[in-house]
Order: structure tokens, then sequence, then C-alpha cells
């Protein structure tokens, strides 16, 4: 039987190349398009069929394999530093990365937010937050209100993507109240990409009294906005009961960059029994002392 990492690398090449494969058949000049040369295809036609054949391809695909299909897509992963040569491919790609901008796709996406696969759900989720419209966005907020918790979860998901500012102040409510372990995890890391300062105190809150995939979640989410207002929180979080936490605080108080947590930072390299800590606060007194 072949390594895991090579059976891993056929399954995710498979996955890939099936969607580009089912993206090209939708593409004007496809083989058995019948189209004239030259002929423009409606928007509502090419968007839906976007939308179609990335929900199909999603359906059954483990976590790691939604999260690397979806950078592909996004052109922030290996294709992004790789041009291909063919140029079918190339404008197969083009047409994969970019956007939906017809609205009657929001309600195909809205529905797939609960649908009991959770790749699809999680694309659907950043599909309707990469509209940056405010159909969607509304959408996504009323979603956030929902009374299922993966409902919930996906539309903050879907709005750390579009990253609206109307979404301020219903994420911190879902931060700070909503009774999704999860829904709240993802509440945090939605407001790091909001990068609103007025979150610090709420993330700060949770970073202090939250479960650890919380803590986590908004550590992280403070590194994101990169303010002075969250030092006093990051450092209290250098002592915290779980590695993964001290971690991610040193790495946010690297972001901020911040004079006044070297002491902290300093601490941590030479006191910290695991070598991730301490390697993230080197990492951060590099960055704050550059």
């Amino acid at each position: 039987m072949p390594p895991t990492s090579y059976r891993m690398g056929l399954v995710t090449g498979g996955f890939l190349t099936a969607l580009a494969i089912l993206a090209m058949a939708a593409l004007p000049g496809a083989i058995g398009d019948t189209r004239p040369p030259g002929s423009q295809v409606p928007q509502r036609t090419n968007d839906l069929a976007m939308v179609q054949t990335v929900l199909a391809e999603a359906r059954g695909a483990s976590p790691l394999m939604c999260e690397m299909a979806a950078g592909a897509m996004r052109g922030n992963f290996w294709w992004s530093n790789r041009e291909p040569v063919d140029d079918d491919v190339r404008e197969v790609l083009k047409w994969v990365r970019r956007d939906p901008s017809d609205l009657a796709v929001v309600p195909v996406l809205a529905e797939a937010m609960s649908d009991s696969d959770p790749c699809v759900a999680r694309t659907g989720s950043r599909l309707l937050g990469r509209m940056e419209h405010v159909q969607a966005n509304d959408r996504l907020l009323a979603a956030l209100r929902d009374t299922s918790a993966q409902v919930r979860e996906m539309a903050a998901l879907g709005l750390g993507v579009a990253e609206p500012d109307a979404a301020l102040a219903p994420l911190i409510d879902v931060l700070s109240g909503d009774p999704g372990p999860r829904v709240r995890v993802m509440a945090a890391w939605a407001l790091g990409e909001l990068e609103n300062q007025e979150a610090i105190e709420s993330l700060s809150m949770a970073l202090k009294d939250g479960p650890v995939p919380l803590r986590r979640a908004a550590a992280s989410a403070l590194g994101e906005i990169e303010r002075p207002e969250a030092v006093p929180a990051l450092i209290q979080a250098l002592d915290d009961s779980d590695a993964t936490v001290r971690t991610q605080a040193a790495w946010a108080l690297g972001e901020i960059e911040d004079h006044s947590a070297v002491e902290a930072l300093s601490r941590t390299l030479l006191t910290d029994q695991v070598s991730v800590a301490r390697v993230a606060a080197a990492r951060a007194l590099g960055a704050i002392e550059e």
C-alpha cells in the first residue's frame, strides 16, 4: 500500500483536477459547447454553473482537502505561484477564482450553509461572503440568529470573509453570549478579520475566561487587530495553562510590536517548558526589536 502522504497527494490532485474539469465543461469554447465562437455567456449561467460545480465537488471532501481546495480556488495556494502553461487550464483557473456576483446564487449558497456535509456548508458560506454584496451580507447577518448552531457558525465564517462593518456589533454579541462553543470561536476569528479595535474588550474577556479553543482564537484575533490596547490581556495570556494559548499570545504580541511586552516575552523565552511557546516568544521579540 502506498505511504499515507503519497495517497493524500493522489486524493488532493484528483479532487482539484475533477473540479477543474467540471468547471471547464461550463466555459465557452469547451468540448461539446455549441455556442458560436466569441458569443457571451449570460452572467447568471456562469455564476450558477460555478456555484453548482464547486458545491458538488466539495461534497464528501475531508476537512483537510476542503481547506486546501478552497485556498487553491481563491488563488492563494500553490496555483498562485505556478502559472499554468496550458491556455485552457489558465482560463479554468481564472473562472474558478473569481467571486460570484449574480444575486440569483444567494439563496443557493444560503441553503448550503445548513447542508449536512461540512465541506458543502463551509464552501457555501465562504462563497456567500466573497460576493461582498449587501444582499449576501444581510443573509449572513440574519443567519447569525438561526436556531441551528451550524448555520450560525457558517454565518460567522462568511462574515469574516466578507468583512462588512455592519457585522461588528452582531459578532461581538455572538462572541459574548452564543450557547454554541464553535460559534463563539468562529465569531472570534471573524472579529480578527474585521480588524476593528472596538472588538478588543470583548476578545480580551474571551481570552481570559473562555474555553481553550476560544482563548486561542481570541489571542489570534487580537494579533490580527494589531492594537496596543490588546497588549495587557495578551501578556496575561503568556501565563495561560494551555501551551497553544501561550504560543498564540506570543505570536500576537509580535504582530503588535509594542515594547511594553518585551519583559514578559523574555520571561516566556527563558522559562516556558514548551518549545513552541519559546520559539513564538523569540520570534515576537525579534519583530519588536527590528
